[in-house]
């Protein structure tokens, strides 16, 4: 429409689209991620935010990595935080994950 704010348009397809074609790229068979594990680290920036936005509406299990000022909003979002060090994050995340997207 004509009324389309075209700044907005770009913003939105310059992170929503590579966040699904990597979703795409990770899943197996077309299938949707109902239930699976997502790891999304950096999950406070823009691609960050679409990736996880995306994998809860296919119904994943969120997690991702983020400062800490960010957890309070990424974990109303839905996902479960972890912090950025993946020393802190790596002994209770690993073999746990079916998609880890950076």
């Amino acid at each position: 429409p004509q009324e389309t704010d075209s700044g907005l348009v770009l913003c939105l397809s310059s992170t929503y689209v590579p966040a699904r074609k990597a979703m795409d790229l990770a899943r197996k068979m077309n299938t949707p991620f109902t239930d699976a594990n997502i790891l999304v680290i950096g999950g406070n920036g823009p691609s960050g935010l679409a990736t996880i936005e995306l994998a809860l509406l296919e119904g994943a299990n969120v997690f991702t990595t983020a400062d800490e000022r960010h957890h309070k909003f990424l974990t109303g979002m839905g996902a479960k935080c972890h912090p950025v060090d993946p020393k802190k994050w790596l002994p209770t995340l690993k073999g746990k994950m079916d998609v880890v997207l950076d």
